[in-house]
């Protein structure tokens, strides 16, 4: 974990966090240490939430606690409509208001603020949030 952008970020994770900011870190390519970033936040009880459908992973955050940080690590091959509830599941996360249709229609408020960060190998559609919603992480090789 000396990669100069797991340095970078992780010194921005220890402040307290906002009502705003999500941490995006895009890598283009592969064996850039994104998924080591996520199991360290892992051990550091963060709550990590697969890609899938808004409900789905609506779900699986509440049920994991939804006072912890979260971080979303988005496997390749995600495409369409999973891709598009991820950042529903961010900014709801962000707000503090989440509503899950899994098994049982659930609404949570909280007011307790928390990390997000979602690591990908796509740039964040910045038609999807607000552009002052993303600190972009840009792990792309520099020529």
């Amino acid at each position: 974990m000396d990669r100069p952008w797991q340095i970078q970020l992780r010194k921005e994770l220890q402040e307290a966090p906002d009502d705003r900011t999500i941490h995006w870190v895009y890598g283009p390519d592969g064996n850039a240490g994104k998924s080591t970033f996520v199991k360290c936040l892992m051990k550091k009880d963060w709550v990590m939430v697969n890609a899938g459908s808004a409900a789905d992973m609506k779900y699986q955050y509440i049920q994991q606690g939804m006072t912890k940080n979260m971080v979303v690590d988005i496997p390749r091959q995600v495409e369409g409509v999973h891709y598009s509830a991820i950042y529903s599941l961010v900014e709801e996360v962000k707000n503090r208001l989440i509503s899950s249709t899994k098994y049982r229609p659930v609404q949570v408020v909280d007011v307790r603020r928390v990390h997000v960060v979602v690591m990908s190998n796509k740039k964040p559609d910045m038609e999807m949030l607000s552009k002052d919603r993303i600190c972009l992480h840009d792990l792309s090789p520099q020529c």
